[in-house]
Protein backbone atom coordinates (compact mmCIF):
# COMPACT_ATOMS: atom_id res chain seq x y z
CA UNK A 1 0.00 0.00 0.00
CA UNK A 2 1.58 3.26 -1.13
CA UNK A 3 1.08 6.14 1.29
CA UNK A 4 3.91 8.60 0.62
CA UNK A 5 1.77 11.29 -1.04
CA UNK A 6 -0.73 11.35 1.84
CA UNK A 7 1.69 13.08 4.20
CA UNK A 8 2.74 16.18 2.29
CA UNK A 9 1.68 19.65 3.47
CA UNK A 10 1.31 19.31 7.26
CA UNK A 11 0.70 23.03 7.52
CA UNK A 12 -2.20 22.80 5.07
CA UNK A 13 -3.62 19.96 7.16
CA UNK A 14 -3.68 22.13 10.30
CA UNK A 15 -5.44 24.95 8.43
CA UNK A 16 -7.94 22.47 6.97
CA UNK A 17 -8.84 21.10 10.43
CA UNK A 18 -9.25 24.60 11.84
CA UNK A 19 -11.52 25.64 8.96
CA UNK A 20 -13.74 22.60 9.51
CA UNK A 21 -14.03 23.43 13.20
CA UNK A 22 -14.83 27.07 12.47
CA UNK A 23 -17.46 26.13 9.92
CA UNK A 24 -19.08 23.84 12.49
CA UNK A 25 -19.10 26.72 14.97
CA UNK A 26 -20.84 28.96 12.44
CA UNK A 27 -23.41 26.28 11.63
CA UNK A 28 -25.91 27.64 14.15
CA UNK A 29 -24.54 31.08 14.85
CA UNK A 30 -28.02 32.61 14.69
CA UNK A 31 -29.40 30.25 17.37
CA UNK A 32 -29.77 31.30 21.00
CA UNK A 33 -27.50 29.81 23.66
CA UNK A 34 -30.40 27.64 24.81
CA UNK A 35 -32.38 25.94 22.06
CA UNK A 36 -35.95 27.14 21.58
CA UNK A 37 -38.84 24.78 22.10
CA UNK A 38 -39.04 23.81 18.45
CA UNK A 39 -35.35 22.82 18.29
CA UNK A 40 -34.04 19.44 19.34
CA UNK A 41 -30.49 18.44 19.96
CA UNK A 42 -28.71 16.63 17.15
CA UNK A 43 -26.91 13.39 17.87
CA UNK A 44 -23.77 14.66 16.13
CA UNK A 45 -21.00 16.69 17.79
CA UNK A 46 -17.92 17.96 15.97
CA UNK A 47 -14.85 19.18 17.79
CA UNK A 48 -11.22 20.20 17.87
CA UNK A 49 -8.62 18.19 19.78
CA UNK A 50 -5.43 19.83 21.08
CA UNK A 51 -2.96 17.70 22.97
CA UNK A 52 0.47 16.15 23.36
CA UNK A 53 1.88 12.82 22.23
CA UNK A 54 4.39 10.89 24.34
CA UNK A 55 5.74 8.30 21.93
CA UNK A 56 7.40 5.01 22.74
CA UNK A 57 11.07 5.12 21.70
CA UNK A 58 11.15 1.75 19.94
CA UNK A 59 11.13 3.28 16.44
CA UNK A 60 13.57 6.06 17.40
CA UNK A 61 16.39 3.71 16.38
CA UNK A 62 15.47 4.34 12.76
CA UNK A 63 17.36 7.63 13.20
CA UNK A 64 20.50 6.31 14.96
CA UNK A 65 22.86 6.88 12.02
CA UNK A 66 23.40 3.24 11.04
CA UNK A 67 20.78 3.12 8.30
CA UNK A 68 19.59 0.12 6.29
CA UNK A 69 20.61 -1.61 3.10
CA UNK A 70 18.29 -2.09 0.12
CA UNK A 71 16.98 -5.35 1.62
CA UNK A 72 15.93 -3.68 4.85
CA UNK A 73 18.80 -5.08 6.93
CA UNK A 74 20.47 -2.73 9.37
CA UNK A 75 24.02 -1.72 8.40
CA UNK A 76 27.07 -2.50 10.50
CA UNK A 77 29.35 0.37 11.46
CA UNK A 78 31.60 0.14 8.39
CA UNK A 79 28.59 0.60 6.08
CA UNK A 80 26.69 2.96 8.36
CA UNK A 81 25.42 6.29 7.11
CA UNK A 82 27.45 8.17 9.71
CA UNK A 83 30.73 6.37 9.00
CA UNK A 84 30.39 6.94 5.25
CA UNK A 85 29.50 10.59 5.62
CA UNK A 86 31.89 11.56 8.42
CA UNK A 87 34.98 9.54 7.52
CA UNK A 88 34.68 9.58 3.72
CA UNK A 89 32.26 11.95 2.00
CA UNK A 90 32.89 14.92 4.33
CA UNK A 91 36.03 13.75 6.13
CA UNK A 92 38.62 13.99 3.38
CA UNK A 93 38.30 10.49 1.93
CA UNK A 94 39.33 9.91 -1.68
CA UNK A 95 41.48 13.07 -1.58
CA UNK A 96 38.44 15.30 -1.02
CA UNK A 97 38.39 18.39 1.22
CA UNK A 98 38.15 17.56 4.92
CA UNK A 99 35.04 19.54 5.83
CA UNK A 100 34.86 17.85 9.24
CA UNK A 101 38.25 19.25 10.24
CA UNK A 102 37.19 22.72 9.08
CA UNK A 103 33.98 22.49 11.14
CA UNK A 104 35.98 21.36 14.19
CA UNK A 105 38.64 24.03 13.73
CA UNK A 106 41.51 21.50 13.47
CA UNK A 107 43.77 20.16 10.75
CA UNK A 108 43.18 17.05 8.66
CA UNK A 109 44.20 13.99 10.69
CA UNK A 110 43.60 15.67 14.05
CA UNK A 111 40.23 14.02 14.69
CA UNK A 112 38.76 10.51 14.65
CA UNK A 113 35.33 8.91 14.51
CA UNK A 114 34.73 5.19 15.21
CA UNK A 115 32.00 2.89 16.46
CA UNK A 116 32.41 4.07 20.06
CA UNK A 117 31.35 7.54 18.93
CA UNK A 118 27.98 6.42 17.56
CA UNK A 119 24.78 7.63 19.29
CA UNK A 120 24.08 5.69 22.49
CA UNK A 121 20.39 6.52 22.80
CA UNK A 122 17.72 8.39 20.91
CA UNK A 123 14.39 9.61 22.23
CA UNK A 124 11.27 11.23 20.85
CA UNK A 125 10.51 14.71 22.11
CA UNK A 126 7.02 15.38 23.45
CA UNK A 127 5.03 16.20 20.32
CA UNK A 128 2.10 18.52 19.65
CA UNK A 129 -1.06 16.78 18.39
CA UNK A 130 -4.03 18.40 16.63
CA UNK A 131 -7.17 16.63 15.54
CA UNK A 132 -10.76 16.68 14.33
CA UNK A 133 -12.88 14.54 16.68
CA UNK A 134 -16.57 13.65 16.23
CA UNK A 135 -19.17 12.02 18.44
CA UNK A 136 -22.52 10.46 17.53
CA UNK A 137 -24.69 10.13 20.65
CA UNK A 138 -26.78 7.01 21.14
CA UNK A 139 -28.26 8.52 24.31
CA UNK A 140 -27.12 10.97 26.99
CA UNK A 141 -24.48 8.55 28.33
CA UNK A 142 -23.28 6.59 25.31
CA UNK A 143 -21.78 7.58 21.96
CA UNK A 144 -19.85 6.34 18.97
CA UNK A 145 -16.65 8.35 18.37
CA UNK A 146 -14.57 8.85 15.23
CA UNK A 147 -11.32 10.75 15.67
CA UNK A 148 -8.62 11.95 13.31
CA UNK A 149 -5.39 13.32 14.83
CA UNK A 150 -2.12 14.46 13.24
CA UNK A 151 1.28 14.91 14.84
CA UNK A 152 4.83 15.70 13.73
CA UNK A 153 7.46 14.10 15.96
CA UNK A 154 11.09 15.05 16.51
CA UNK A 155 13.82 12.60 17.57
CA UNK A 156 17.05 13.62 19.27
CA UNK A 157 20.32 12.09 20.41
CA UNK A 158 24.06 12.73 20.65
CA UNK A 159 27.26 11.38 19.14
CA UNK A 160 30.91 12.26 19.66
CA UNK A 161 34.04 13.03 17.65
CA UNK A 162 37.45 12.58 19.29
CA UNK A 163 40.06 15.32 18.89
CA UNK A 164 43.66 14.14 18.54
CA UNK A 165 45.27 17.53 19.15
CA UNK A 166 47.70 17.94 22.04
CA UNK A 167 46.18 19.66 25.04
CA UNK A 168 47.87 22.85 26.17
CA UNK A 169 46.87 22.08 29.77
CA UNK A 170 48.17 19.02 31.69
CA UNK A 171 45.50 16.32 31.88
CA UNK A 172 45.00 13.19 33.97
CA UNK A 173 46.10 9.82 32.50
CA UNK A 174 43.46 8.35 30.19
CA UNK A 175 41.96 11.72 29.34
CA UNK A 176 40.17 11.76 25.97
CA UNK A 177 39.35 15.05 24.33
CA UNK A 178 36.03 14.61 22.56
CA UNK A 179 33.24 16.88 21.39
CA UNK A 180 29.52 16.10 21.52
CA UNK A 181 27.14 16.86 18.65
CA UNK A 182 23.45 16.38 17.85
CA UNK A 183 21.75 13.81 15.65
CA UNK A 184 18.10 14.53 14.87
CA UNK A 185 15.20 13.11 12.93
CA UNK A 186 11.52 13.69 12.36
CA UNK A 187 8.43 11.83 11.22
CA UNK A 188 4.75 12.44 10.67
CA UNK A 189 1.82 10.42 12.00
CA UNK A 190 -1.87 10.44 11.11
CA UNK A 191 -3.96 8.62 13.73
CA UNK A 192 -7.49 7.32 13.01
CA UNK A 193 -9.58 6.11 15.96
CA UNK A 194 -13.04 4.59 16.02
CA UNK A 195 -14.68 3.48 19.23
CA UNK A 196 -17.26 3.81 21.98
CA UNK A 197 -17.56 6.42 24.73
CA UNK A 198 -19.52 6.07 27.99
CA UNK A 199 -20.25 8.91 30.42
CA UNK A 200 -20.87 7.80 34.01
CA UNK A 201 -23.83 9.10 36.02
CA UNK A 202 -26.32 11.90 35.47
CA UNK A 203 -25.17 15.31 34.27
CA UNK A 204 -23.91 17.11 37.38
CA UNK A 205 -21.48 19.59 35.90
CA UNK A 206 -18.44 17.34 35.72
CA UNK A 207 -18.64 13.64 34.86
CA UNK A 208 -16.12 10.88 34.39
CA UNK A 209 -16.08 9.04 31.10
CA UNK A 210 -14.28 6.08 29.54
CA UNK A 211 -13.73 5.18 25.91
CA UNK A 212 -11.90 2.77 23.65
CA UNK A 213 -11.77 1.07 20.30
CA UNK A 214 -9.54 0.37 17.29
CA UNK A 215 -6.76 2.59 15.94
CA UNK A 216 -4.88 2.82 12.65
CA UNK A 217 -1.76 4.98 12.29
CA UNK A 218 -0.19 6.18 9.07
CA UNK A 219 3.47 6.99 9.72
CA UNK A 220 6.17 8.47 7.49
CA UNK A 221 9.89 9.09 7.95
CA UNK A 222 10.70 12.72 7.11
CA UNK A 223 14.37 13.47 7.74
CA UNK A 224 17.55 12.44 9.57
CA UNK A 225 20.61 14.64 9.95
CA UNK A 226 23.65 15.45 12.05
CA UNK A 227 25.19 18.82 12.90
CA UNK A 228 28.91 19.35 13.57
CA UNK A 229 29.06 22.96 14.65
CA UNK A 230 28.03 24.88 11.50
CA UNK A 231 28.22 21.83 9.21
CA UNK A 232 24.89 20.03 8.68
CA UNK A 233 24.92 16.60 6.99
CA UNK A 234 21.77 15.03 5.56
CA UNK A 235 21.77 11.29 6.28
CA UNK A 236 18.38 10.69 4.67
CA UNK A 237 19.64 11.63 1.21
CA UNK A 238 21.07 8.12 1.00
CA UNK A 239 17.51 6.74 0.69
CA UNK A 240 16.68 8.85 -2.36
CA UNK A 241 18.67 6.54 -4.64
CA UNK A 242 16.54 4.58 -7.15
CA UNK A 243 17.64 1.27 -5.61
CA UNK A 244 15.78 2.28 -2.42
CA UNK A 245 12.33 2.73 -4.00
CA UNK A 246 11.04 -0.54 -2.55
CA UNK A 247 12.74 0.08 0.80
CA UNK A 248 11.11 3.51 1.15
CA UNK A 249 7.70 2.03 0.41
CA UNK A 250 7.91 -0.75 3.00
CA UNK A 251 10.20 0.66 5.71
CA UNK A 252 9.94 4.45 5.69
CA UNK A 253 6.14 4.71 5.54
CA UNK A 254 3.13 2.52 6.16
CA UNK A 255 0.03 1.87 8.22
CA UNK A 256 -0.15 -0.02 11.52
CA UNK A 257 -3.07 -1.06 13.69
CA UNK A 258 -3.87 -1.57 17.35
CA UNK A 259 -6.25 -0.71 20.17
CA UNK A 260 -6.79 2.46 22.18
CA UNK A 261 -8.55 3.47 25.38
CA UNK A 262 -9.22 6.58 27.36
CA UNK A 263 -10.28 8.12 30.68
CA UNK A 264 -11.27 11.67 31.39
CA UNK A 265 -13.61 14.39 32.63
CA UNK A 266 -16.39 15.97 30.59
CA UNK A 267 -18.41 19.12 31.18
CA UNK A 268 -20.89 21.18 29.17
CA UNK A 269 -19.95 24.85 29.11
CA UNK A 270 -23.39 25.69 27.69
CA UNK A 271 -26.08 24.11 25.54
CA UNK A 272 -23.84 24.14 22.48
CA UNK A 273 -20.34 23.26 23.68
CA UNK A 274 -18.77 20.39 25.58
CA UNK A 275 -15.24 20.30 26.95
CA UNK A 276 -13.38 17.06 27.68
CA UNK A 277 -10.00 16.53 29.33
CA UNK A 278 -8.78 13.08 28.30
CA UNK A 279 -5.85 10.67 28.62
CA UNK A 280 -5.61 8.17 25.76
CA UNK A 281 -3.13 5.29 25.79
CA UNK A 282 -2.84 3.17 22.64
CA UNK A 283 -1.16 -0.18 22.05
CA UNK A 284 -0.29 -0.22 18.37
CA UNK A 285 2.27 -0.86 15.67
CA UNK A 286 4.18 2.13 14.32
CA UNK A 287 5.12 0.73 10.88
CA UNK A 288 8.65 2.10 10.43
CA UNK A 289 11.92 0.22 9.83
CA UNK A 290 11.90 -3.25 11.41
CA UNK A 291 9.11 -2.58 13.90
CA UNK A 292 6.39 -5.25 13.71
CA UNK A 293 5.38 -5.34 17.39
CA UNK A 294 2.87 -3.04 19.11
CA UNK A 295 4.05 -0.58 21.75
CA UNK A 296 2.37 1.93 24.04
CA UNK A 297 1.81 5.52 22.93
CA UNK A 298 0.33 8.13 25.28
CA UNK A 299 -1.87 11.11 24.45
CA UNK A 300 -3.06 13.83 26.85
CA UNK A 301 -5.28 16.61 25.60
CA UNK A 302 -8.45 18.67 25.44
CA UNK A 303 -11.47 18.21 23.18
CA UNK A 304 -13.78 21.09 22.35
CA UNK A 305 -17.04 19.63 21.01
CA UNK A 306 -19.64 21.78 19.28
CA UNK A 307 -23.10 20.21 19.60
CA UNK A 308 -24.98 20.65 16.34
CA UNK A 309 -28.68 21.43 16.42
CA UNK A 310 -31.45 20.52 14.04
CA UNK A 311 -34.76 22.37 13.77
CA UNK A 312 -37.92 20.31 14.17
CA UNK A 313 -41.35 21.78 13.37
CA UNK A 314 -43.67 21.10 16.31
CA UNK A 315 -47.30 20.24 15.41
CA UNK A 316 -49.99 22.38 17.03
CA UNK A 317 -52.86 20.61 18.75
CA UNK A 318 -56.43 21.82 18.21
Amino acid sequence: MKVQNIFSGSERLVVFILLIFMSATCFSQDDDESPPSNVRRSKLSVGLYVGTLFSDNNTAWLYDGYGYDVNGQKNDFSNSLMNRNINYYYGGGNSQTDQIAAALGVNHGEWSFDETDMPASLKYDVAFALGLHTRYSINSNNAIVLNFTASKLAVGGEFTITLLTTSQVPQQPGYINYKTFAITGSEQRFIFQVGYQHIFGEDNGFNFFAEGGAVGTLAKFLKNQIAINNLTIDLAGYYTQPLYNDFRLHHLSGIGFGAWGGLGLTTSANAKTTLQFVYNPSFEIIPLAENTAPHLQHYIGLRFYYNLWRRVIMKESF
